[in-house]
């Protein structure tokens, strides 16, 4: 993994959460993934994954946690990555649902 080989160089990233809420905004799965995950789905990359964030301190507030995101509180309403999209047709939904007043709801995307 390439931030793995950056840490060892001593190179770091920063927090790339939404300072308010603590919401990531970057995110390494689809937003399906992201929707029905939970910390507490053993085994699964992304149940770690969530279990990891949950327990992160706020990036505004040190001694508070962000605590657990799920459903829609799952991702920031400014989210700017998803992972595992493959197919336009998602991509479009996915930009119809966060853009509604371009796709009205009688449309195919709406």
């Amino acid at each position: 993994m390439i931030s793995g080989c950056l840490w060892e160089l001593g190179i770091f990233s920063r927090d790339t959460r939404d300072p308010k809420t603590g919401e990531p905004q970057y995110h390494d799965c689809s937003p399906n993934h992201l929707y029905i995950f939970r910390a507490d789905s053993h085994g699964s990359f992304h149940a770690k994954m969530a279990s990891f964030w949950e327990t992160l301190p706020h990036p505004s507030f040190p001694n508070q946690t962000t605590g657990p995101r799920h459903e829609l509180k799952a991702a920031s309403k400014y989210s700017v990555a998803f992972h595992d999209i493959y197919h336009p047709i998602y991509v479009a939904r996915i930009h119809s649902i966060l853009h509604p007043e371009l796709c009205p709801a009688n449309s195919v995307l709406g």
